[in-house]
């Protein structure tokens, strides 16, 4: 969707991205109708799932939550210190496949839009490879119950009750659990400006509704009668007095209701206004159905506000969340988040949380966002010590779009580059938004950095898109506010087209959807397992986030001083200081934005650092490259490659980065074939390690491996282990965080790989394995049955389904399964899906065509007035049919095979062998009896059932 107003439509043009107010709707977005919504107030067949724990349902505004018995999580001392991980819980890893369908179906795992399977149990079993990377937050994208397909959770039904597919209450509690043991805050994303799509406007039932206020709103009426939200109810009562209170335009202004009309549907829980289409007009931007397709909740009615409110607090208290990212914001009136924030941080102090995290999607100017931040702003108050209310604090910050805006012209399109942008940026947004933190009583810069996200193209698929997505992942692991970075950038990810549109949210786990969508490099990294952290852009992320952990200044510092930027602020080389404590601590970063190497100082003009002349500076990425400063601390020079970034510390403040695992072999999701039944597993190291702790971290499929079988190697810093008779199926390799190097310093966080092995007929260790023609062996023609035999060594789980037929229940992996073929004639498909180390992403097909001597056999007698009865192929040249005889009168039939008698078998002898034109055959009366023919040999059976 492309935002109409001039603000958006003139950033699109001048950068080429897509419109996202945190929706993604795009291919997700067709939901289709089911009977009856049982959500939101707790019920038996919702307790499972359902965050509010109050049995009385009939005040949504009294719900709450609870986790009888936990210890809740403290907030972080400084949210600045933390770095967020961004994914889509559908796209992460599939840790229950059980859940994969729910309620409301959408599961498709060819299909970009649609369902995939990962869910809270794939998040807490991927949680390590997480927290590795160095990241202390993960942003979850929206948890409660949506329809269909929409696996991104932006078009939800309910505020309490947890989307089936993703888990019940218990399994988030057991993610967020886990997160927390790692050190690993939870952010959940939601939604308050609007719901699903239940309700079209009268009049306009698939057509687009034109906005209006006062006069001729609409009434809204359900697309399905039986459909309807539980907890926010719909009244088409309009009230005359109806009047809407202030909102603000995005040039930062109240808008104030000065029609001098009166008249709103006040008493519904949803506006009635019709379809947003100008965002560029305030009050059709707060009161409009976004996209067409969106029920708005009039979230300017304290009595909405109050469902909400309690709808929030069940939240926390139920699973323990560290803080909210808050979507669309800029479509929610002000006096909405002055009623709910305080509220909801008031009440997750009560449980300890003294300072918890809310963040926005700030998709519009700043001047909008300035309003929603803090205690608010207007133009008139940037500067100074003036507030829209000086009591009621309502967002930390949000998503910063204009340094994003600024990626795009800088990096992204290597042109404008407006080097000198970024820090006027830093230094008008602390005129301009109230960054003051009441929990912590002083200004903190809580803007989030972002150069990718769900809604926009990934960096990668520009020129040189891997150096610009790496540079890209420096310049906001070292600027000032908080860095959020977007799952799968680290893995290479590089689908052409908009995140928005879905392309952009490909899964991490083994997957099918993108195998169609190669990249401009050819094979899309998605089409397999991809966690990888041994991948260079995974390392290069790890060694960002481990030099922000060892340097308070590149953490919770807001003072930065400029050293260098390029001539023009063109694009080419910019450098700053981190100011933080004293001279000693403080860091130097540069980045050069441009493609081709670059120099700053020397003849280029005087490079002064702020430290003092002797200094030695060392640059923490490569140690190796140091100088010594000359006269007030100048510089003489520093080269830059293209795209690339270096940090300097002062040599007598220069920290030891935590040891990391830099290679492993066999290689990650590598395939050994049948005839590499040995290897020699080998993991390296950044630095030497004590050896006693590596042999002891070491595991094997998750077992330890006894020491005498591993070797360590100094010259190469590798652990190795001989591997011989590798049975097939997946396999790991793992490092916990016990490893110490010989200084004693730990792993910050366990090492993970796998391997696959297996010949060409496996299907977990050769995914295109797709068909099968030994799948199907028959035992009992007559019925139907058979017998399944696998080859998928290595899944843990599998179901099965005959075309057309419905999904067996997921059971453990066994070599064979019992099945029952389809009833009718022809050739009979069978579909087998296996799971395997979270993806469901195994399919193999088989069939069994059966040998027949006639295109059809048909049983026909008294009964059928002699007219055709077709029968059934049940097996090769085996005929079947039942029939129910009357109860009186002599039954006789025949075998006819073309339907019109010119060639038919009866029985002259009674011998059970049919001939040709022979005798009727005759039945018992009254009774239902099964019969067959064979083709072949003309013996036939009767059975009374």
């Amino acid at each position: 969707m492309v935002n109409p107003s001039s603000f958006i439509a003139s950033i699109q043009k001048r950068i080429g991205i897509a419109w996202a107010p945190g929706l993604g709707l795009g291919l997700g977005l067709a939901l289709t109708l089911a009977a009856g919504i049982s959500a939101a107030p707790l019920e038996p067949g919702n307790q499972a799932w359902n965050v509010n724990r109050n049995p009385n349902g009939s005040n949504p505004a009294a719900y709450f939550g609870e986790w009888p018995g936990h210890a809740y999580h403290p907030s972080a001392d400084d949210w600045r210190k933390q770095s967020v991980y961004q994914f889509i819980t559908d796209r992460f890893a599939d840790g229950n496949p059980d859940n994969n369908d729910g309620k409301y179906g959408g599961y498709d795992l060819g299909t970009v839009g649609t369902r995939h399977g990962g869910d809270f149990k794939g998040i807490t079993e991927r949680l390590d490879y997480i927290k590795s990377m160095g990241y202390t937050a993960i942003w979850v994208s929206p948890v409660f119950q949506n329809r269909s397909n929409s696996y991104h959770g932006y078009g939800q039904i309910d505020f309490t009750v947890l989307d089936d597919r993703f888990g019940t209450v218990a399994e988030m509690r057991e993610m967020v659990d886990a997160a927390h043991a790692r050190g690993i805050y939870v952010f959940a994303d939601i939604i308050v400006n609007h719901m699903s799509d239940l309700y079209y406007f009268e009049g306009r039932k698939g057509a687009a509704a034109p906005f209006k206020m006062h006069t001729d709103e609409y009434k809204l009426l359900p697309w399905n009668a039986n459909e309807t939200y539980r907890d926010f109810r719909v009244d088409n009562t309009k009230s005359a007095a109806g009047t809407y209170p202030p909102v603000y335009a995005y040039s930062g202004w109240p808008a104030y209701d000065n029609s001098g009309l009166t008249g709103s549907f006040w008493n519904s829980d949803f506006h009635h206004n019709g379809d947003l289409a100008d965002y560029g007009n305030a009050w059709e931007n707060h009161l409009g159905k976004i996209y067409g397709t969106l029920d708005d909740l009039r979230t300017d009615h304290p009595r909405v506000q109050d469902k909400i409110i309690a709808m929030t607090k069940s939240l926390i208290s139920t699973v323990d969340i560290d803080g909210i990212r808050m979507d669309t914001p800029m479509q929610v009136p002000l006096d909405f988040f002055q009623a709910w924030a305080p509220a909801v941080r008031a009440h997750a102090a009560s449980l300890g949380k003294s300072d918890f995290l809310i963040f926005g999607e700030y998709y519009c100017p700043r001047e909008r966002a300035a309003t929603m931040t803090g205690r608010g702003k207007t133009p008139d108050m940037y500067n100074r010590n003036a507030f829209i209310d000086n009591s009621r604090f309502t967002l930390h910050g949000g998503i910063n779009y204009p340094m994003y805006w600024w990626f795009g012209d800088a990096i992204r399109n290597q042109a404008d580059g407006h080097l000198g942008e970024a820090k006027a940026l830093l230094d008008s947004d602390k005129g301009m938004f109230d960054f003051f933190n009441p929990a912590r009583n002083e200004f903190r810069y809580s803007q989030v950095n972002f150069y990718n996200n769900h809604d926009q193209w990934r960096m990668s698929t520009a020129a040189d898109g891997f150096k610009k997505t790496d540079l890209g992942s420096a310049i906001i692991a070292f600027w000032p506010g908080i860095p959020a970075f977007y799952y799968g950038d680290e893995q290479g990810f590089k689908t052409n087209g908009t995140a928005l549109d879905g392309w952009g949210r490909e899964d991490m786990m083994t997957s099918l959807a993108w195998k169609a969508y190669p990249t401009v490099n050819g094979r899309n990294p998605c089409e397999t397992d991809n966690f990888d952290m041994a991948n260079p852009h995974y390392q290069w992320v790890q060694k960002l986030m481990n030099v922000r952990r060892q340097y308070p200044a590149l953490q919770t510092s807001d003072e930065l001083a400029e050293r260098w930027k390029q001539a023009n602020n063109g694009n080419g080389i910019y450098a700053y200081s981190r100011i933080w404590g004293l001279p000693k601590d403080w860091t130097l970063v540069a980045w050069n934005t441009w493609k081709d190497p670059l120099s700053a100082g020397g003849g280029l003009g005087t490079f002064y650092t702020g430290w003092s002349a002797g200094d030695v500076i060392v640059n923490v990425l490569n140690p190796a490259e140091k100088y010594t400063l000359g006269t007030n601390g100048t510089l003489a020079s520093l080269s830059l490659a293209g795209y690339e970034t270096k940090v300097f510390a002062r040599q007598d403040n220069l920290k030891r980065l935590d040891p990391v695992v830099t290679m492993v072999t066999p290689a990650h999701d590598q395939r050994l074939t049948a005839a590499q039944a040995d290897w020699i597993a080998r993991v390296r190291f950044s630095e030497d390690m004590d050896v006693a702790t590596v042999k002891d971290a070491f595991r094997y499929d998750d077992q330890p491996v006894d020491p005498s079988r591993l070797t360590w190697d100094p010259a190469t810093r590798q652990i190795e282990m001989a591997l011989s008779g590798i049975p097939d199926g997946i396999h790991t390799l793992r490092i916990l965080e016990i490893a110490r190097t010989i200084t004693g310093r730990a792993l910050y966080g366990s090492f993970r790989s796998r391997f696959r092995k297996g010949g060409d007929d496996n299907v977990i260790a050769n995914p295109a394995f797709t068909a099968d023609a030994n799948l199907i062996s028959v035992t009992d023609a007559a019925t139907g049955s058979v017998i399944l035999t696998h080859r998928a060594t290595g899944a843990r789980k599998l179901r099965v389904k005959n075309e057309g037929g419905a999904w067996s229940a997921w059971s453990a992996y066994q070599p064979q399964t019992a099945w029952t073929l389809a009833s009718g004639s022809g050739t009979k498909k069978v579909t087998v899906q296996y799971w395997a180390d979270n993806s469901a992403a195994y399919f193999v097909n088989g069939q069994i065509g059966f040998a027949k001597a006639y295109a059809q056999v048909y049983f026909r007698g008294t009964p059928n007035a002699w007219a055709a009865g077709p029968m059934t192929l049940v097996a090769d040249n085996l005929w079947k049919t039942t029939v129910t005889t009357l109860g009186s009168a002599t039954e006789r039939f025949k075998f006819d095979i073309k339907a019109d008698w010119t060639l038919n078998f009866g029985d002259d002898n009674l011998d059970f062998i049919a001939d040709q034109g022979g005798a009727d055959i005759r039945l018992p009366t009254g009774r239902t009896v099964a019969i067959t023919f064979n083709d072949k040999t003309r013996a036939y059976t009767v059975t009374v059932q």
